[in-house]
């Protein structure tokens, strides 16, 4: 026959195990596939949306049906395109940008590590050859940052990255200036899954499709600002490139999803609060 304290040991034990898996999953902070959200419109759970629908930049929801429709599919799908066509809505300074701060924690909370996922697709900024080159480039920046409205990139940045599609070829840049050490991982006209993990030794890793992007010979990235009180509790994407009225051909986002997965310091505290709990009911 089980004895009441082993039998207690056993459910805590079951319990400790769900909440460890529960653990490596994250708490997800983000989960935005757009398509609850009326075509036309900025969702809802953006903070910020700086030069959308404005008279030379735009940055909404879409479909199939949208004059720049949604490339992703199937049929009845919805997306979120940035799009830079006439230099920003209010030249040169205000380009399409997205903020995300309030569901990841601003203010107030903090993560070193965690997730951040979303689809991608990059129109080439040559479509015809070089004799259309219409446009200065097809932009996507991305800063992931903390404590700030508004990440500028100078110290309040953990990641900042930059999707180019440049004269046809595609790229990536670390930091705005530092190519993969293994090949750039994207093409124009194509869809791909990106993928950020971030680790709490203060690095992080980057994938494509899969495939880990290397910066100097390796697959864990320093972060931008290091120290114990720094992480991420914002995420800023834009159709960014400018001054003087450059102009950026469209890319589009969707299935954004950010998580965050729990300190061990703090898994340990609870899982300590279930032992005396058991002690208790001994």
């Amino acid at each position: 026959m089980i004895s009441f304290r082993f039998a207690s040991f056993l459910s805590l034990a079951a319990l400790c195990c769900a909440m460890s898996a529960a653990a490596a999953r994250g708490q997800v902070l983000l989960d935005e596939t757009f398509d609850d959200d009326a075509v036309g419109s900025t969702t809802n759970t953006i903070d910020i949306a700086l030069g959308a629908n404005g008279p030379g930049s735009d940055l909404e929801v879409v479909d199939s049906s949208s004059p720049q429709p949604d490339p992703f599919g199937p049929a009845g799908n919805k997306s979120l395109v940035f799009d830079n066509f006439n230099g920003g809505s209010a030249n040169p300074n205000v380009w399409p940008f997205a903020v995300w701060n309030n569901e990841l924690g601003r203010p107030g909370t903090t993560y070193r590590h965690g997730t951040l996922e979303f689809d991608l697709y990059m129109k080439n900024d040559r479509p015809g050859g070089p004799e259309t080159d219409t446009k200065f480039w097809s932009y996507l920046d991305l800063r992931l940052g903390f404590d700030t409205a508004f990440p500028n990139t100078v110290g309040d940045t953990i990641v900042y990255g930059n999707f180019r599609i440049q004269d046809g070829v595609g790229y990536y840049f670390f930091d705005n200036a530092t190519g993969p050490s293994n090949g750039h991982p994207i093409m124009p006209d194509t869809a791909y899954k990106i993928a950020y993990t971030i680790l709490p030794n203060e690095t992080y890793t980057l994938q494509v499709n899969g495939n880990f992007v290397e910066k100097d010979g390796s697959k864990f990235v320093p972060w931008r600002t290091t120290g114990p009180t720094k992480g991420f509790n914002v995420l800023a994407i834009g159709s960014a490139f400018g001054p003087n009225f450059l102009t950026n051909t469209p890319f589009w986002i969707d299935n954004l999803k950010v998580t965050a997965i729990p300190e061990p310091a703090s898994l340990g505290l609870a899982l300590a609060g279930l032992v005396l709990l058991a002690r208790r009911r001994r």
